[in-house]
Parts: C-alpha cells; structure tokens; sequence
C-alpha cells in the first residue's frame, strides 16, 4: 500500500428494542520504507553502533 486508505467502520450493539449504531472513517496510513546499510547496528541498550 502507498496512499493513504480509508476503511468504513459500522457497528450495531444492543438486545431488543434497545440499540445503537454508530460508524467511524478510519484512515490507514502505509508502513515507512527503511533503508539501513549493512554494517549498522542496533543494541537494546547501548543504542546505535557503526
């Protein structure tokens, strides 16, 4: 994915004669691109290294 998506959302809650519908738009937004080079790395508790 590479744009931004919108989901719709609907729900209905309830038991006899007493319910409720509600909706929501819900953007989803794609994941970042990471480009790492290979000598780079990460340690928990010491940070980044090179």
């Amino acid at each position: 994915m590479n744009s931004v998506d919108t989901v719709d959302l609907a729900y209905n809650i309830g038991t006899g004669n007493c319910f409720t519908t509600d909706t929501m738009n819900i953007l989803i937004h794609p994941l970042p691109v990471v480009d790492v080079d290979s000598d780079f790395e990460i340690c928990i508790s010491f940070g980044d290294t090179t």
